[in-house]
C-alpha cells in the first residue's frame, strides 16, 4: 500500500512541492507512484518544482491515458453577477414565452402530443384534440348533479385560451399548478368552447434514464443552511464533521474517501432577513459572518474542495438567479473554497449535478396537495418532471426575468440536491439521486411555532464510482 507520506516524500527527494488537492489528486490515482514519477520527469525538465492542479490540468489535458484518472470540475452553466435584465414588463412577457415554447418542444417529442395543435385551431375541429399550453388559472368546482369534484383549468398560447374540465383523480394522478407548461388530450366541444380533459401530459423523467457513474472511486458529500452567526447554529457537531471528513470510513463494504463537500446555500444567518430577527443572532455584522464562516471552513481538512453557493439568508441579490458572493467576501476564503451561483450545473468527473438552494419549496408547499416540508423530495420530483426550478411565478420566491429561461431544466442531472428547508431526505427517481441536505441550525422559535422539527447535522455521502447513497449522523 503506497501512503501519503510515501508521496511527499518522492517529491521532496527531487526537490519539488505538491499543494494538498494535488496529493489527493495522485492518491486517488490507481497506481500514485508511477504516476508521481510522470508528473517529476516531466516538470523537473521544466525546472518547475513547486506543483499545483493547474499544472496537472495542463499536463493530462491532452493525455487519453490518464484522462479517466484526471478530477473533471466543470460549470456547465452558471449566472453571471450582473443581471442581464432592465426594468420592462416586456422582459417578463419574453420570459414566459421562452418558458412555453421549451416546454412545448418537449412535450411535442412525446407519441401522444406528436399531433397536438394550437387553440385557435382545436376550436374548429370536433372531437379528441391534443393541445399544448400554460395553465392561466386552475379552480376546484362541484356541480349539484356531479358529486365528483371537477378541477375547471384554463389554458393559454400564443393563439388563445380555452377552458378546459378534468377529473379531480387525473388532477392527483398529475398534480399541476399555475404558470406550468402542460399537454392535454381531450375531446372538444367547438360551441361552448371548452375541452373536456382525459389525460394531462407533463414532460416528465424518462425512465430509462442512465445511472451514470464517476470515473474514480472518490466520494462527495452534501449539507445545506449553516445560519453561521444564529444563536443556534450547531458550532460543537462542526468539530465533529471536520474529524468524519477527515478519516477514511467504509460504509456498507465500500470504502469512502471524501474528495469534496457541496455546502447548498444560507451560509449564513443575515441580518434583517426577517422581523425581530436581531434576537436570534448572535454575530450582528453581516461581514462578521462571513468572517466566522470562512474561519470555520478552513477548521475543515484542507484537502477537501468545498463548494458553497447562496440562499435567502445571504448577502446576495434576494432575486433569483443569485450571483456568487461578491469578490470582496471571496478574499476572506482559502484556495480549496470554490464559490458557486444558486442555481448552478456542474460536471463532476463526469457525474451531472444540479445544484439549486430551493426557496421554490415555500411556493410548491400549498399548491401541490401532497407536498409539505417533510416530503422536500416530493417536490424536487416535480420539479423535474415540470423541468422547472420556479414552477410557480408570483409567490414567495422572487425570480428575475433573464433573456433566457434561467430556471428551465434543459438537461436532467443525475445529482439533483437542494436545501433551503432544514430537513433531511434523500430518495431517486429513475436513477436521479434526489438529496435534500441537512442543516447546521437547532430548533428555532419560528420552527417551534409552527411545530416543525428540523433535521439537523447529518451528512449525505454519495460514492460516485458506485452511486451508492449513505446518510452520516455526525
Amino acid at each position: 500500500m503506497v501512503y501519503r507520506n510515501d508521496i511527499i516524500n518522492l517529491f521532496t527527494d527531487n526537490k519539488m512541492v505538491l499543494d494538498s488537492a494535488t496529493l489527493e489528486f495522485i492518491m486517488s490515482n490507481k497506481d500514485p507512484v508511477k504516476i508521481s514519477k510522470y508528473i517529476i520527469t516531466f516538470y523537473s525538465e521544466k525546472k518547475i518544482f513547486r506543483i499545483s492542479m493547474n499544472l496537472i490540468n495542463v499536463l493530462f489535458s491532452n493525455s487519453n491515458t490518464t484522462k479517466k484518472s484526471v478530477v473533471t470540475i466543470k460549470k456547465i452553466s452558471d449566472q453571471s453577477t450582473e443581471s442581464k435584465t432592465k426594468n420592462s414588463a416586456n422582459l417578463f412577457r419574453d420570459y414566459f414565452i421562452n418558458r412555453f415554447k421549451k416546454t412545448k418542444n418537449l412535450l411535442s417529442l412525446k407519441q401522444s402530443m406528436s399531433g397536438a395543435t394550437s387553440i385557435a385551431k382545436a376550436f374548429k375541429r370536433d372531437g379528441e384534440v391534443s393541445i399544448i399550453g400554460m395553465i392561466y388559472d386552475i379552480k376546484e368546482s362541484r356541480s349539484e348533479n356531479n358529486k365528483e369534484a371537477t378541477y375547471v383549468i384554463e389554458l393559454e398560447d400564443d393563439t388563445g385560451f380555452i377552458r378546459g374540465y378534468v377529473n379531480k383523480s387525473i388532477i392527483e394522478k398529475n398534480p399541476v399548478t399555475l404558470d406550468e407548461v402542460i399537454g392535454v388530450i381531450g375531446h372538444i366541444n367547438p360551441q361552448k368552447k371548452y375541452i373536456t380533459i382525459n389525460n394531462i401530459i407533463q414532460p416528465d423523467i424518462p425512465r430509462n434514464m442512465e445511472k451514470k457513474k464517476g470515473n474514480r472511486d472518490v466520494s462527495i458529500a452534501f449539507i445545506s443552511d449553516l445560519h453561521v452567526g444564529s444563536k443556534n447554529f450547531l458550532r460543537d457537531k462542526w468539530n465533529d464533521l471536520s474529524s468524519f471528513l477527515g478519516t477514511e470510513h467504509r460504509i456498507n463494504n465500500e470504502d469512502i474517501r471524501i474528495e469534496s463537500l457541496f455546502v447548498v446555500g444560507d451560509l449564513v444567518d443575515g441580518i434583517g432577513v426577517y422581523p425581530g430577527q436581531e434576537d436570534d443572532i448572535d454575530i450582528v455584522d453581516i461581514m462578521k459572518q462571513y468572517e466566522e464562516l470562512s474561519y470555520l471552513l478552513k477548521k475543515l481538512p484542507s484537502n477537501i474542495n468545498i463548494y458553497i453557493l447562496p440562499g435567502n439568508h445571504d448577502i446576495v441579490r434576494a432575486i433569483e438567479p443569485q450571483p456568487e458572493l461578491p469578490d470582496n467576501l471571496k478574499e476572506l476564503f482559502s484556495e480549496n473554497v470554490i464559490f458557486l451561483s444558486n442555481p448552478s450545473y456542474i460536471t463532476y468527473d463526469g457525474v451531472n449535478i444540479l445544484l439549486y438552494h430551493g426557496r421554490t419549496f415555500d411556493d410548491l408547499v400549498g399548491s401541490l396537495p401532497k407536498m409539505t416540508y417533510s416530503t422536500p423530495t416530493f417536490g424536487m420530483n416535480y420539479m423535474l418532471k415540470t423541468r422547472s426550478l420556479v414552477p410557480v411565478y408570483g409567490g414567495k420566491t422572487p425570480i428575475s426575468p433573464e433573456y433566457e429561461t434561467w430556471d428551465f431544466i434543459e438537461t436532467l442531472p443525475d445529482i439533483f440536491a437542494t436545501g433551503h428547508i432544514h430537513y433531511h431526505e434523500i430518495a431517486s427517481a429513475y436513477n436521479i439521486s434526489l438529496i435534500n441536505s441537512s442543516t447546521w441550525q437547532s430548533q428555532t422559535a419560528y420552527q417551534r411555532m409552527h411545530n416543525f422539527s428540523p433535521m439537523p447535522c447529518i451528512l449525505t455521502v454519495v460514492n460516485l464510482a458506485t452511486r451508492s447513497i449513505y446518510s452520516e449522523q455526525v
